[in-house]
């Protein structure tokens, strides 16, 4: 994740879960993980990235103007 915005929040939806929210990362449930991003109100572009064990790599890019 890069500025300018910063991960408030990760979760997988698991109710059983019990890893920390407020953690960059988080072990997928069912295939799924949800992020929170927060914008600083700082222009630039938000990178942000998934990977792991037997899944293809993924990365959105926002543009703040």
């Amino acid at each position: 994740m890069s500025r300018p915005a910063e991960i408030v929040a990760v979760d997988n939806g698991d109710l059983g879960g019990s890893e920390p929210y407020d953690r960059h990362w988080k072990h997928m449930h069912r295939g799924c993980v949800s992020t929170v991003l927060r914008f600083t109100g700082e222009r630039g572009r938000v990178v942000l990235s998934a990977f792991g064990d037997g899944m293809h790599a993924a990365e959105l890019v926002i543009t703040i103007e």
